[in-house]
């Protein structure tokens, strides 16, 4: 749904209804665009990213575009907003991934070996990329009852 700044009723944003959505919503800078993780084809279908162009008008249709098939979640668009960038994962490392809108191939924008990425964020001047990443260490116990403890 929108609502103008100046206030008023709200109502659809120009194709903008499909109905599986995965968690992570991004609005360009611009404000021209609204892109979202969406499944296409019901819960076991594929990933998709969502891109609505917020200043058409009502016979404006959604494009879907195609995702990587590593995604992970959380797009946001680039600095120019002209791509969008998301997580995937492979070998247990996660990395950022540009998809320009135009339909041209994406790549990667991070080359980690390990961790996750929990959050990435660039700077208003859109030169610079913060990421917050995390490592998860875990080891296992095993404990025997030997018959010799007191109980």
């Amino acid at each position: 749904m929108r609502v103008s700044i100046d206030g008023g009723d709200a109502a659809p944003a120009p194709g903008a209804e499909l109905p599986l959505s995965a968690p992570g919503i991004a609005l360009s800078r611009d404000g021209r665009f609204l892109a979202y993780m969406a499944l296409k084809g019901g819960r076991s279908g594929e990933l998709k990213i969502a891109l609505v162009d917020l200043t058409a008008d009502a016979t404006s249709q959604t494009r879907l575009l195609d995702s990587d098939p590593r995604i992970m979640a959380m797009n946001q668009f680039a600095p120019d907003s002209k791509s969008v960038v998301y997580i995937i994962r492979e070998n247990g490392a996660e990395n950022l991934w540009i998809q320009p809108l135009d339909g041209s191939p994406g790549h990667a924008i991070t080359n980690f070996q390990s961790d996750t990425i929990q959050n990435f964020e660039f700077s208003p001047d859109g030169k610079s990329l913060g990421i917050l990443r995390s490592h998860t260490e875990s080891d296992v116990v095993v404990l025997h009852d030997n018959g010799t403890a007191p109980q």
